[in-house]
């Protein structure tokens, strides 16, 4: 009998090497899995931690007397959950950071612990919409606002929960809750809950030039609407109708408009049918349209771009005059929109001693313009020039219908901390932190649970946005901001953001939002209100538009 052959030297050597790092990898692994196991046990022992805090805190009938222990708790679960915010008691933590300052607000009815009670439910609505605890922070926010006397408010975050979480452990409750806030004794889940009829009360408005219009639907009540783009034929052009549901039309609101702007030639409203109000749209040469509601008051914006049509005015672009390379290229700063915020019967943030965003915006605009003005080559328009009342969505139809080439939209700030101060700047895009939605909500006047709303709705019309350029016109101006003013104010840089502001939304130009600081803040409250102050944030706004428009000349040489 023949002996076994020898195994290859490369046989014996392939052998050798792969055992050793088979050992490795298995070893490495389980060393990964004790790992992760480690880390997510330690996490879950701090998690019970700051749940006994919280616990025992209810039961401590004089600690529980002390504000400073329940922040103690929350700031616990505040800090896990921003080191760990993927982990799966980051929803937990955000559902108990609201348990708390709710708790707070009974005891000690701050209305501050209120409003962070419904941001960190909130949060935990848009962050982890998947979550159990999804449907059970929409039911206390509800709590909260029949609390507040808001009913209206209340129904709809009730409504949310039938419609989105039909198979969640709030369902019933909200139900009952819906009963008893509507009388009535059966609701279909569906099926959305008919309320009583809207209006179109006031006659349809526009803003418009040959080649865009802008058209709000003003209704007196939240509704559903369609809308349908009927093609060409031989005997009409394009024809846009949106059909208003569960919505009754006044004789108001009945006349035909005309608008004959070489876009669009009228707009006509009728009673389709006895529970639809028909708004139709008679173009001249339709392109493209985009259509979105806003809240508070409810309306139903349409934004139409078109072709112009033949004797529709144009720049003027003679050979006497002499026009710049970027000029031609479409690139020139010329026409520069400036917004004050707020104004007449939407007075902005308040300061402690009682002063207001509106007087201080359109001082810095005047400033501004003023500056711009001297400067030769420059239109500068302001959305108002004392204090009236100009609705957001209004604003940029003004920059729109001027053909604006710029539209810088100025601001002063305010938070619940009085400690809170700084500049930031903002252009529109989707929020993707709670201070950016909060920043949202409280200049587009609505709640951060209607900016997650907006965000959705929103989403086609922010990617085509002039979102690059508006980003390069923020940090170009914010950095003058920072570098000119710090050296005879020191100011504390809070950075570029984003969020879906309403003043922005729809711009046809790189288009910006200016927080330039915190009339809650003493010192900022003093420095904003300051003339000087005022004249210098003035300068480096122009500083900031004079560098874009010279670094835009300077890319179409090129």
């Amino acid at each position: 009998m023949s002996s076994s052959p020898k195994p290859s030297p490369r046989h014996t050597v392939r052998t050798s090497i792969q055992f050793p790092h088979l050992l490795v990898f298995l070893l490495s692994f389980a060393f990964t899995i004790q790992g992760t196991a480690a880390a997510a046990d330690f996490i879950d022992k701090r998690y019970d931690l700051a749940t006994a805090c919280y616990n025992g805190l209810k039961f401590d009938h004089e600690r529980s007397k002390q504000r400073t222990e329940w922040l103690i708790c929350a700031d616990k679960y505040r800090q896990l959950y921003h080191e760990r915010p993927t982990h799966e008691k980051a929803a937990a933590c955000l559902y108990r950071l609201g348990r708390i300052y709710e708790e707070m607000y009974r005891r000690f009815h701050l209305s501050y612990d209120r409003q962070e009670a419904v941001a960190y439910y909130e949060d935990l609505q848009v962050i982890f919409p998947r979550s159990n605890l999804a449907d059970d922070v929409i039911y206390r926010i509800a709590g909260i606002r029949i609390g507040q006397n808001r009913k209206e408010e209340a129904r709809e975050f009730l409504h949310r929960i039938i419609e989105k979480y039909p198979d969640g452990d709030r369902y019933g409750a909200a139900v009952r809750k819906l009963e008893e806030l509507q009388n009535i004794t059966t609701i279909k889940a569906t099926k959305k809950l008919k309320t009583r009829p809207a209006y179109l009360n006031s006659p349809v408005r526009y803003w418009s030039n040959p080649d865009y219009t802008r058209v709000v639907i003003k209704v007196s009540d939240q509704i559903d609407y369609q809308e349908v783009l009927l093609p060409d034929d031989e005997n009409h052009p394009k024809r846009l109708y949106v059909d208003l549901e569960n919505c009754s039309l006044t004789p108001e609101a009945k006349k035909p408009i005309l608008v004959g702007d070489g876009l669009l030639k009228r707009i006509r409203t009728g009673q389709f049918a006895p529970d639809t109000v028909r708004v139709v749209l008679d173009t001249v040469s339709l392109e493209d349209y985009k259509i979105f509601h806003l809240k508070d008051p409810y309306r139903i914006v349409i934004d139409i771009s078109g072709i112009r049509t033949a004797g529709s005015r144009t720049r003027p672009n003679s050979p006497e005059r002499n026009i710049s390379l970027a000029e031609q290229f479409g690139l020139g700063v010329k026409t520069i929109i400036l917004d004050p915020g707020h104004g007449g019967k939407d007075p902005g943030a308040v300061s402690p001693t009682g002063r207001l965003e509106k007087n201080i915006t359109l001082s810095i605009a005047k400033k501004t313009a003023k500056i711009l003005n001297q400067k030769k080559g420059y239109n500068v328009i302001l959305t108002r020039t004392k204090d009236v009342f100009i609705p957001l969505e209004e604003r940029t139809a003004i920059a729109n219908t001027r053909k604006a080439d710029l539209f810088v939209s100025i601001h002063a700030n305010s938070a619940a901390d009085p400690e809170l101060k700084g500049i930031e700047t903002y252009y529109l895009n989707m929020a993707t932190s709670r201070e950016e939605r909060k920043a949202a909500a409280r200049e587009n006047s609505s709640s951060v649970s209607q900016i997650s709303d907006l965000q959705k709705i929103l989403d086609d019309l922010v990617k085509k946005s002039k979102k690059e350029e508006s980003r390069r016109l923020a940090t170009i101006i914010h950095q003058n901001f920072i570098d000119g003013l710090n050296d005879r104010y020191p100011v504390n840089d809070l950075g570029i953001k984003k969020a879906p502001f309403i003043v922005l939304i729809g711009a046809r130009m790189p288009a910006i939002l200016l927080e330039t600081g915190f009339i809650s803040n003493r010192e900022e409250e003093e420095r904003l209100c300051s003339q000087n102050y005022q004249e210098l944030l003035a300068q480096r706004i122009t500083q900031g538009i004079e560098e874009y428009a010279s670094n835009l000349s300077l890319a179409a040489r090129f």
